[in-house]
């Protein structure tokens, strides 16, 4: 889990989250189960490797991303499903963040506890369209 007041840390420039692949811990298996409240306001944030997206009241939703716009890189948004609101997706302007080189969307693969919610995920990865210079797109689990 994040501490609650990291939306403090203004000047913060880099936060990855489950890069332990090296000692063979998958993306997967991480235990973030959400962002917190304020991290939008990370304004100076360069990199962040992982966004949870989660149906807790007191978590960020997807888009707390919308002001994060020098972020470069990878970025892998997990729990897609629990964006129940396409303008949210849209809100979180992913087509400004002009130097992400690799973006990963990520539903739940089957057999996970998580019930899918699929009425609006055409709706919603549309609404995350990435810039178009984007080097690689990944879409895992998304529901046919």
């Amino acid at each position: 889990m994040l501490p609650k007041n990291l939306s403090k840390m203004r000047k913060l420039r880099k936060l990855v989250i489950g890069s332990d692949n090296y000692i063979g811990i998958k993306d997967e298996d991480s235990k973030l189960t959400h962002m917190p409240l304020g991290i939008g306001e990370l304004t100076c944030l360069k990199q962040l490797s992982t966004f949870v997206v989660s149906q807790l009241s007191d978590s960020a939703g997807i888009q707390e991303l919308e002001k994060l716009d020098h972020l470069e890189g990878e970025l892998s948004i997990y729990w897609l499903q629990y964006v129940l609101d396409p303008r949210d997706a849209y809100k979180a302007n992913l087509r400004s963040k002009k130097n992400l080189s690799c973006l990963h969307l990520r539903w739940p693969v089957g057999g996970s506890d998580v019930e899918i919610e699929c009425n609006n995920s055409k709706e919603v990865l549309e609404a995350l369209q990435p810039q178009p210079n984007i080097e690689e797109l990944r879409i895992h689990g998304y529901p046919v």
